[in-house]
């Protein structure tokens, strides 16, 4: 019988998490900490291509980070989306009751779950008004 044992790199290894993936640990951190007055613009060009983009702003706007771009938006850009009313949201794919918000959403279904952006609900939205409209 032959037995192949984890290396020390596999069993120490932690999961997966979005920072892992975020563009923004390629580059300079100061960028997404510009100065009264200086423009945020190109810390909001690389959130733009970010993949994670959703992921970095929702963690933002649970920890009420006050300072810096963080998902591509300023501070003063996320207290205005944090003042927006959530209202309640289904998961367009299993009906289940999303938790979190107000970019990204977790649905329960499934073993893991799985999340939820908003560009995904206004997606269903659409394809609704859209079936709706043909019938």
């Amino acid at each position: 019988m032959d037995t192949t044992w984890p290396t020390v790199g596999e069993l120490t290894r932690r999961p997966a998490d979005w920072r892992d993936l975020a563009l923004c640990a390629e580059t300079d951190p100061e960028m997404f900490f510009p100065d009264q007055g200086e423009p945020s613009g190109p810390a909001k060009r690389v959130c733009a291509a970010c993949q994670v983009r959703a992921e970095c702003l929702q963690y933002a706007l649970d920890r009420g980070e006050r300072f810096g771009v963080w998902g591509g938006l300023s501070e003063r850009e996320r207290r205005v989306l944090a003042r927006q009313p959530n209202p309640a949201r289904r998961c367009p794919a299993h009906g289940k009751a999303l938790a979190g918000g107000p970019v990204l959403w977790h649905c329960p279904a499934g073993p893991l779950g799985h999340s939820v952006t908003a560009a995904d609900l206004e997606d269903a939205a659409e394809a609704a008004m859209l079936r709706r409209a043909a019938a």
